[in-house]
């Protein structure tokens, strides 16, 4: 038996000595990724690619070349530490006390294309909200899947109201009058393009237009295209004919995705438009 450990801890010294720098560097930062729930998912050369054990779609490239320029065996050590703890920051979500504050919602056309594991609200048949939580500290924006859920330890409804009150509180827009063929319309323009469509659908933006147009009112639902026409219900039939006739692109070949958007004191919905 003491023969059998000890030609074993001559291969083991045998394999260690005949690893490159760069095995060395990779299984030493792995190991102490693994302690932090993370690894080295893969790897060409040093430029590693680090995810979460148990959520490899959360995943961050990094290159580890300049560990290379490390002679000294406890520097390497200490480096390889400080940056695991440094990956460690970055995939570690804060506590939801603080996290409820920065997540925003995000209105998406119904596909069966996204990452199934995202946590998702239906709008209505056409569009679904998904989430994503803005981490302040280290500029990473987190896209809210069932994970997320699982550590925060709340509900859908929770992510859902915190979404939209701070979508609501925080992001601005600007509404102003302008013409499009000889009538007097509204436009809408945020000044954060990518919460566009989800600022349409918030009671803030309906009580806002509802001081400028009577009920009911109507904005062009146009996906990535700015800005939002808005417009009264003297202009309905205008603005039906007009997308049936502009709807095709500046390069003419793809038509746009459009609806109308009608906002009537108890309710918010997209309506049918006849071919």
């Amino acid at each position: 038996m003491r023969k059998i450990v000890i030609i074993s801890v001559i291969l083991l010294l045998i394999v260690s000595c005949n690893q490159t720098r760069e095995e060395i560097i990779i299984n030493r930062l792995d190991s102490e990724l693994k302690q932090r729930g993370l690894e080295i998912d893969s790897n060409f050369g040093l430029r590693l690619t680090i995810a979460p054990i148990k959520n490899k779609r959360e995943a961050l490239t990094i290159s580890a070349y300049s560990f290379l320029e490390v002679e000294n065996k406890d520097s390497l050590n200490q480096k390889i530490i400080k940056e695991a703890v440094r990956l460690e920051n970055w995939f570690t979500l804060p506590e939801w006390d603080e996290a409820n504050q920065s997540i925003f919602p995000f209105l998406n056309e119904v596909t069966t294309r996204r990452d199934p594991t995202l946590i998702k609200y239906p709008l209505n048949e056409g569009y679904e909200y998904t989430f994503h939580h803005s981490n302040y500290n280290n500029h990473k924006q987190t896209q809210i899947s069932k994970r997320e859920l699982e550590i925060w330890n709340v509900k859908l409804l929770d992510i859902v109201n915190s979404a939209f009150d701070n979508l609501e509180r925080e992001i601005n827009y600007v509404v102003y009058m302008d013409t499009l063929e000889n009538r007097n319309i509204y436009k809408f323009k945020p000044n954060n393009e990518r919460y566009h469509t989800s600022l349409l659908f918030t009671n803030k933006f309906k009580k806002d237009l509802n001081s400028k147009l009577n009920y009911p009112f109507y904005s062009v639902l146009r996906p990535w295209e700015y800005p939002t026409f808005i417009f009264g219900q003297n202009d309905l039939f205008f603005f039906k004919d007009y997308i049936r006739t502009k709807n095709i692109n500046e390069d003419g070949i793809n038509p746009y995705e459009i609806s109308i958007i009608k906002y009537t004191e108890n309710n918010i919905e997209i309506i049918t438009l006849e071919k």
